[in-house]
């Protein structure tokens, strides 16, 4: 969502999106399509975003790599 969104709302989404990862039909379709789920924390999904973004960054930076 959205900066700042409000804590609530992420609660719910959070809530509401891990009840659905959870049911069998649908870790069927995604492990039948070669995915794994993890659900994680709100604040550990900020954390793994953060991160990858820095690992990506210096990636690029020190390749050189470039959008044409």
């Amino acid at each position: 969502g959205p900066a700042k969104m409000p804590r609530d709302l992420v609660a719910r989404m959070h809530r509401d999106i891990s009840a659905a990862l959870a049911a069998d039909e649908v870790k069927k379709g995604f492990s039948g399509a070669g995915f794994d789920i993890e659900i994680r924390s709100p604040e550990q999904f900020g954390k793994l975003l953060l991160a990858e973004q820095q690992r990506w960054a210096k990636v690029i930076k020190d390749t050189g790599a470039t959008i044409d």
